[in-house]
């Protein structure tokens, strides 16, 4: 019976070799949709060097005015702005809690993250072209929370930071990209 089944593999031999091509092109084209897939789940899930052990994400929102306990804004005594600084002097002064920071879509681990282009001041657009930065906004005790690291491993303190002005930090990858590759293109 074998032999039989293998007599007429043989004398099909062009029509399986179609078949045989067939399941080749298959088999690439899922492993290669597979293997994308996979390292995107796995850069996903790589841990980004947020420390977020005993951390809580509060987030704060108007109330509804069909709500019992809205006032409304002529009504009120103090401005948003009065009220979320005095909560979170509240929050600050609670002996448990280590410290409380600000943020405008910028939690880690979250969907809230802004991206940004940015361009050299120079106008020249050669080194940033198709280059998209993750913008963060947040109060300078956003570092002691989440216990970020600077190039040399020591932890950047929000005591460190200038607290006049807005301030900007970069990453190591975007001092890289726009210093270094101007040093070897001849800029500044």
């Amino acid at each position: 019976m074998i032999k039989q089944i293998f007599k007429i593999i043989w004398a099909q031999r062009r029509n399986n070799g179609w078949i045989f091509a067939e399941l080749l092109i298959v088999t690439g084209v899922l492993w290669i949709m597979l293997d994308g897939i996979f390292t995107k789940m796995r850069i996903y899930q790589s841990p980004l060097g947020y420390d977020i052990e005993n951390v809580y994400y509060l987030h704060l929102s108007n109330l509804n005015p069909n709500s019992s306990a809205y006032v409304p804004e002529e009504e009120r005594i103090s401005t948003e702005g009065e009220d979320l600084l005095h909560l979170i002097q509240r929050i600050r002064n609670n002996p448990e809690v280590e410290d409380v920071c600000i943020s405008y879509y910028s939690a880690p681990y979250s969907w809230g993250d802004s991206w940004t282009s940015l361009y050299p001041v120079d106008g020249d657009t050669t080194i940033s072209h198709g280059q998209g930065f993750q913008s963060r906004r947040v109060s300078p005790e956003f570092f002691n929370v989440f216990r970020i690291k600077d190039k040399k491993g020591n932890l950047i303190l929000s005591e460190n930071i200038p607290q006049t002005g807005t301030q900007i930090i970069i990453s190591a990858d975007m001092e890289e990209l726009f210093f270094t590759a101007r040093k070897e293109k001849g800029g500044r």
